[in-house]
């Protein structure tokens, strides 16, 4: 019994060291999975913490993208209406150059006319010399007739004048002419009797 008392008490101690030594590698396992979850903790804090900055540095990136696009989307407003006033005024120049073009052919064809009207200008100017010419000569000319008729009729006046003076003288020196013819023929005629 005694024997067997010692063995189950070295049996006992046994178990005891046995325990002694599980509570010891429990108490170690423990303390290294306490350790190794507040690593865990750290490591997951750490990366918590970097990834809520990186969520902050993305969300400030994001506003700032966001900003860019309200500023790009502003800039582009402004682009498109600066465009489509240039495409109006793109519009009204191509208008005004078709009306400036019209304009320049019907210039030319102004031109042309202009061209032609001062050559018959100066065909025309030519022809009024001519007739000035002409006109000068038919004035010389009429001047002369002028003179000359009135010449004639000046010495017409003094023909009549002259006649008028001398018709009485005339009616006088009939009768005596007539007496003088007829003496002259009578003496013809005893002459011719002879």
């Amino acid at each position: 019994m005694t024997v067997r008392l010692a063995d189950h008490e070295a049996h006992t101690r046994s178990l005891e060291d046995k325990h002694a030594h599980a509570r010891e590698a429990l108490e170690h396992y423990r303390t290294s999975t306490k350790e190794q979850r507040e690593q865990e903790l750290r490591r997951h804090e750490h990366q918590v913490q970097e990834l809520q900055v990186a969520l902050r540095q993305a969300n400030e990136a994001l506003g700032a993208k966001n900003q860019e696009l309200l500023v790009l989307n502003r800039d582009n407003g402004q682009w498109l209406e600066r465009h489509g006033r240039i495409e109006r005024e793109l519009a009204q120049l191509r208008q005004a150059h078709e009306g400036q073009h019209s304009e320049v052919v019907a210039l030319r064809q102004t031109a042309t006319d202009y061209l032609a009207l001062q050559e018959r200008w100066k065909t025309d100017a030519k022809t009024l010399d001519t007739m000035r010419n002409e006109l000068a000569q038919v004035q010389d000319t009429l001047a002369r007739e002028r003179e000359r008729r009135e010449s004639a009729e000046a010495d017409a006046l003094r023909a009549n004048a002259r006649l008028e003076a001398l018709e009485p003288l005339l009616n006088q020196l009939t009768p005596a002419q007539n007496a003088v013819k007829k003496t002259r023929r009578g003496h013809a005629q005893d002459g011719g009797a002879d």
